[in-house]
């Protein structure tokens, strides 16, 4: 299905049901043609070249928010790391003040996880209200490398690209930069955090981390999505017809057996390791370089610096599945004789 653009259709939403932003999310929701045309305008800004330039700003960041907490012996993570982190990152990516961060993540947090479709779609009018504000100004005062500068001077086939189609890219990178990481974050901590065995793994052999990441992202996928059918399909004995909507869920796709030996072992050392934690096909996650890079850097920090982290004892967690599939909060301890300081 992600791998078929000509058969399973975007251009009419990846979610099922009213979504909260009523217009395209570009490039996400064109087909193929058109499709490469706006996502090769962010190529330079998510490309692996310009991520290893980040880098260093990653590991900073990181450092400051293990500082907060290393001395107290717990937090909760999803407030304390996994929504800072990847919402500092992209608010200087698309150039935005830092001050405001906390709003931009409450707007996003009730754009995707909002009680009512009304509140979620007044939450995602808000999102761009402030965006429109924010493309004018670049209009007028260009930024060198951010992202909504760049989209601003873009062109397509020659010519500017029309201010709806720049509005609706930039609200794009905002809502997908804010909820995406924080999501994976959860994850990756909830499962080192649940077994012990596999962080203590980690700690002896740091050299697992990159191959641990993707085995992680392997058995804990976050992101479902939707097409639309545009032509007779067969799959699996079952006839699709045009305007079928289907949903895949990659978060089963890892545990293939038809795939993976063993596919329900959480093993370090595998060899292979192919998933859909990012998606698939002409639409895969644009923003997994920074995703991973922000990934590796938050595993390879704490499991440096904080001593062993665990759940809260008698912590009840519970999942979110509206918008990203992801733990609503996740509380941590952990020994302070164990933390080490910056």
């Amino acid at each position: 299905m992600l791998q078929n653009p000509e058969v399973f259709s975007t251009e009419d939403g990846v979610s099922i049901g009213p979504a909260p932003w009523p217009r395209k999310i570009i490039p996400l929701e064109v087909d193929p043609p058109n499709h490469l045309k706006y996502r090769a305008l962010l190529g330079p800004v998510m490309s692996p070249r310009n991520i290893d330039r980040l880098e260093g700003r990653v590991r900073e960041v990181t450092g400051q928010l293990i500082d907060q907490v290393i001395d107290a012996g717990e937090c909760e993570f999803q407030v304390a790391f996994a929504k800072p982190l990847p919402s500092t990152i992209l608010v200087e990516l698309m150039g935005l003040p830092q001050e405001r961060r906390a709003e931009f993540v409450e707007w996003v947090e009730e754009l995707f996880h909002g009680p009512s479709i009304e509140q979620r779609q007044a939450a995602g009018i808000r999102c761009m209200d402030y965006l429109r504000e924010v493309i004018a100004e670049r209009r007028r005062h260009s930024g060198e490398t951010d992202v909504v500068s760049v989209i601003c001077r873009a062109e397509v086939d020659g010519q500017p690209i029309p201010d709806e189609v720049v509005e609706d890219m930039v609200m794009f990178v905002f809502q997908a930069g804010l909820d995406t990481v924080t999501a994976g974050l959860g994850h990756v901590f909830h499962f080192l955090a649940t077994r012990l065995d596999k962080q203590r793994e980690l700690r002896e052999d740091p050299g697992l981390i990159p191959n641990a990441l993707e085995e992680i992202l392997r058995t804990h996928s976050w992101i479902g999505t939707t097409r639309k059918v545009r032509k007779p399909f067969t799959f699996q004995g079952v006839d699709l017809k045009p305007g079928d909507i289907v949903r895949t869920l990659p978060y089963g796709a890892g545990r293939d057996p038809a795939v993976h030996e063993n596919p329900d072992v959480v093993d370090f050392h595998r060899a292979n390791i192919p998933h859909f934690a990012f998606g698939g096909g002409v639409h895969r996650c644009a923003g997994s370089h920074l995703a991973r890079r922000e990934l590796r850097i938050a595993m390879e920090a704490w499991l440096t610096r904080v001593g062993e982290f665990r759940v809260k004892p008698g912590a009840e967690l519970a999942y979110d599945p509206q918008g990203m599939f992801q733990l609503k909060a996740l509380p941590l301890v952990w020994d302070v004789d164990g933390a080490k300081k910056a």
